[in-house]
């Protein structure tokens, strides 16, 4: 079945290329596949960076920078080559997720690992810090006590376990969350329910979960982030260099790429 949905992903792919004359540069999987917590009936998350060529880009008027493609059990989604540029310049965390996807679909050659040296160099801690508090409250705001939503809970703790390692080491953190709980000083009895909670996210049941120490250390660390974030001072970083070495990137991509020669 895996096998079938890749080939399947693949195909779809390429029809986008075609129908939208468009050259995918990275397609990934973004969504609970990539992250080893899917369950069998989990929807497949693509996500991909395209760019059109060189002539698209001659115009004074702005043009749709994204494409969309849902179907079934797939979510497509792409965004153009300089949006995606802009986002990373402002240190969005969905482009650090993709760049660290381990389900790669498609891509050009070394553009993941170019693109995440030009990420790493232009991070902004504090940045990156608040998009993922903030999701983190969104999520948790999203929760029903009553119905306790086991993705409620994943989500919004990796969230916070995000934001403890950018405070702790003042970088891009991992997308895996095993490596963010092995990093975080967390007790026995909590990750015991976390363990618990990692287990339920895999399965098909969606059980409810009595998860008291979880919701508590959730709760606090809201809070405390909150906190923190207010403290943080703004990273200083040269932001015509970075332009720069992103103009770079983007012309040398548009000069290897341009396929209507």
């Amino acid at each position: 079945m895996a096998r079938h949905m890749n080939d399947v992903i693949i195909s779809k792919l390429e029809e986008i290329e075609r129908s939208h004359t468009v050259k995918i540069l990275y397609a990934i999987e973004a969504g609970s596949r990539s992250q080893g917590v899917s369950t069998p009936n989990s929807d497949y998350d693509v996500r991909f960076i395209y760019m059109h060529e060189k002539d698209w880009y001659l115009s004074l008027d702005q043009k749709k920078d994204t494409i969309e493609l849902q179907e079934d059990k797939l979510d497509i989604s792409g965004w153009e080559l300089a949006k995606a540029l802009r986002l990373l310049r402002k240190s969005n965390i969905s482009i650090s997720e993709w760049l660290q996807s381990k389900i790669v679909y498609q891509e050009v050659p070394d553009f993941a690992q170019e693109l995440l040296q030009l990420y790493k160099s232009s991070f902004n801690a504090k940045t990156a810090f608040y998009h993922h508090l903030q999701l983190a409250k969104k999520n948790w705001l999203a929760y029903d006590r009553k119905q306790k939503n086991p993705k409620i809970y994943y989500y919004t703790l990796k969230s916070i376990l995000a934001c403890n390692w950018i405070h702790q080491w003042n970088q891009m953190p991992p997308n895996d969350i095993q490596l963010l709980l092995e990093d975080a000083d967390i007790p026995a009895e909590l990750l015991i329910e976390v363990n618990l909670l990692i287990k339920e996210k895999m399965s098909r049941k969606n059980q409810e979960l009595e998860l008291n120490n979880l919701r508590k250390y959730i709760d606090a660390e809201l809070v405390q982030l909150q906190s923190i974030g207010q403290g943080m001072s703004i990273s200083i970083s040269n932001e015509r260099e970075i332009t720069l070495a992103l103009d770079s990137f983007f012309r040398k991509m548009l000069n290897l790429y341009d396929f209507k020669q």
